[in-house]
């Protein structure tokens, strides 16, 4: 999914008395105006914590296989499961977090269908029921109107997608409109019209070397941009996507940090830092020039992934867990951490929980990153195109 612009809603529940949290996930601005897509709203409890619990784990689930992006759909939690580095085997389970000491499975769909799901890096929803994941050579679509009977719409596959992680794996899939963005790795980037979901149509392959000449990874798509960026390497670039079958590339940069994955959000982009860990930031307000505005501290190991909420950058940190640096103060400090075991490189917020997602064995915890419960709605940080219409 093009994971997390904010998923805070607690302005939305004077009458529920902040017991529960309503959560959207992955607001986008979209075509031609101020457009919110809310991808799901969801009831999850929103409790109070001691100061102690900050930055420990207070539950744990486990599936098949080790887990990645998450999001909430039809008052559940979405937790998408499958072999790390590429190889497959995936499914996907719902999850009740009404008590988030005690997550509930709902349900757990594993079987033919759901076999060639791949890792959950960064996956896409459209209509609050249809969702799209990548898939071992290709995208795959699945109508989640009902958790109890999904429906795989279709099975999209792309030329030159395959089983692999760095080389020929689809990486991640940005939904905007009728077109789906896929990053390939080294394949570059992939575009397919999905106007149905049940017929998706491939419309090109842009190779890398005219998409910056790094492999392709996360891929964000905010109205009429595309921004882009490479994993394990560095590398970020920008796209006009006013014509969506023809990306125009508007700027490109490798003078960054070696990067895992990024996140947009506002008028930034945001990079996982590999070695020592750490968050990078790029201004692209100008999406035709990419700017260094500095670099959090070191966290100690590697970065994954990334989320923000309310001005916070969480990211996971593999053995390290998350770290959540507040980016309204000067040098970015940390302001809290945690981990709970495992090789957690997804950190994604939900109210004041954390998911840790540990793409390993072991299962994935859910950590308290802040003891107050969650009162602060989202809000719209950037708008493409511009109230200029550019």
């Amino acid at each position: 999914m093009p994971i997390n612009t904010d998923i805070r809603l607690g302005e939305f529940m004077k009458k529920a008395k902040f017991k529960k949290i309503y959560s959207k996930w992955n607001l986008l601005l979209v075509v031609n105006s101020l457009f919110l897509v809310s991808i799901a709203n969801s009831a999850i409890g929103n409790l109070t914590y001691k100061a102690d619990e900050v930055g420990k784990e207070i539950s744990r689930i486990k599936n098949r296989h080790g887990h990645g992006s998450v999001t909430v759909h039809k008052d559940k939690v979405a937790v998408i499961y499958s072999r790390d580095s590429g190889a497959g085997d995936g499914g996907f389970a719902f999850y009740d977090l009404d008590d988030p000491r005690n997550p509930k499975l709902v349900v757990d769909h594993y079987n033919d269908d759901t076999k060639s799901i791949r890792e959950p890096h960064g996956w896409s929803m459209r209509n609050d029921d249809i969702a799209c994941l990548q898939a071992d050579e290709g995208i795959h679509f699945w109508d989640w109107s009902d958790i109890q009977n999904p429906k795989r719409l279709s099975y999209l596959k792309l030329p030159g997608a395959k089983r692999s992680d760095y080389d020929a794996g689809v990486w991640w899939t940005a939904w905007q409109g009728d077109y789906v963005y896929a990053g390939g790795s080294g394949n570059g980037l992939f575009i397919a019209e999905v106007r149905d979901a049940s017929k998706p149509r491939f419309v090109k392959n842009i190779p890398r070397n005219k998409t910056g000449g790094f492999r392709i990874g996360p891929v964000h798509a905010v109205g009429n941009l595309l921004f882009a960026s490479s994993m394990d390497q560095s590398g970020y670039s920008t796209f006009d996507i006013s014509d969506p079958e023809n990306p125009q590339l508007l700027a490109t940069t490798t003078k960054a940090a070696t990067i895992y994955a990024s996140l947009f959000n506002g008028n930034r982009i945001y990079g996982a830092v590999v070695g020592k860990g750490g968050v990078e930031v790029f201004d692209v307000s100008d999406p035709t020039e990419i700017k260094l505005v500095g670099k959090t501290k070191e966290v100690g190991d590697k970065g994954g992934y990334i989320s923000i909420s309310d001005g916070f950058v969480l990211g996971g940190f593999s053995k390290m867990g998350f770290a959540k640096f507040d980016m309204s103060k000067k040098d970015w400090p940390i302001v809290s951490q945690g981990k709970a075991g495992g090789d957690e490189d997804f950190a994604t917020p939900i109210g004041n929980l954390l998911f840790a997602g540990n793409d390993h064995s072991g299962g994935s915890a859910f950590l308290v990153h802040q003891a107050e419960p969650d009162k602060i709605g989202p809000k719209v940080n950037f708008i493409s195109p511009s109230s200029g219409g550019k």
